[in-house]
């Protein structure tokens, strides 16, 4: 979906689509995204997640709503019940990361199933006036403008064995989340691993500049992102994308509104 909150900081647009190999397959896609602002007593702030729900697992797709909705949901209420201040620490993120793990643990239960059984990865951005807090559990890929560069914040972790990677609802999660906190960050993206091959530069461990500043240069220039979405769609399941990934992708984008038409 695309939103435009008028008055705010943010452009948002994200969207997610299913891999050829789900459609030949029947699976749904187990990809999802979401976004907000949250108005805190320290200004606006960003709230984003992303989140791949792993092949192998029977009920994935409602492993990776239901993390980014509690992640969004998680961050928002305590951002607004303290100060931001408070919220800008490594035992802050772990804790919302928990309160995810832990609400997927309770669905399982009720689901009669296993926390396997949900397995996702979670990419996540929480982004106010001068700061950033960018945490990553898994493959995928967040991407971060502080200045005039693209830059890829962690490289994707992969797993003990090929194509494998790390899930939310691991025992050990916490030792493998990656957190990084950042200045003024003009714009993000967070990206399924379906768009690695695409978004990615292998050879330099970065950001491919050219896939992202297109898109940046349109949502900047639109008044209203969900105009975009379904342009947005198309690109992810078009034949030059699908060429190079048969995987679910998802792609979400935030720029911020300055007056003027600025960043």
């Amino acid at each position: 979906m695309g939103q435009n909150l008028s008055g705010t900081d943010w452009k948002l647009l994200y969207a997610s689509v299913t891999g050829t190999s789900h459609v030949k397959a029947g699976l749904p896609c187990q990809d999802f995204s979401l976004a907000t602002e949250v108005e805190t007593a320290g200004g606006s702030v960003l709230v984003a997640a992303c989140s791949d729900g792993a092949g192998s697992a029977a009920m994935s797709q409602e492993g990776s709503r239901l993390a980014c909705s509690q992640f969004v949901a998680t961050a928002s209420r305590m951002l607004t019940s303290r100060s931001v201040g408070d919220c800008i620490n490594y035992p802050k993120v772990m804790e919302w990361y928990r309160e995810v793990a832990g609400a997927l643990h309770a669905r399982s239960v009720e689901l009669r199933c296993t926390p396997r059984d949900l397995a996702c990865t979670l990419l996540t951005a929480v982004v106010g006036a001068g700061w950033a807090v960018l945490a990553q559990l898994g493959d995928g890929g967040i991407v971060a403008r502080e200045t005039d560069t693209y830059e890829l914040i962690f490289w994707p972790e992969s797993g003990e064995y090929l194509n494998t990677t790390r899930f939310i609802t691991d025992a050990d999660f916490e030792a493998h989340l990656q957190v990084a906190f950042r200045g003024y960050v003009r714009e993000c993206a967070l990206l399924s691993d379906g768009l690695q091959l695409v978004a990615l530069n292998f050879a330099e461990r970065n950001a491919h500049a050219a896939f992202f500043r297109p898109f940046f240069t349109t949502l900047r220039a639109t008044a209203d992102p969900a105009e975009l979405v379904i342009d947005l769609r198309a690109f992810l399941d078009s034949a030059s994308v699908n060429s190079r990934t048969d995987d679910d992708k998802t792609l979400l984008l935030a720029t911020r509104t300055v007056p003027g038409g600025g960043v």
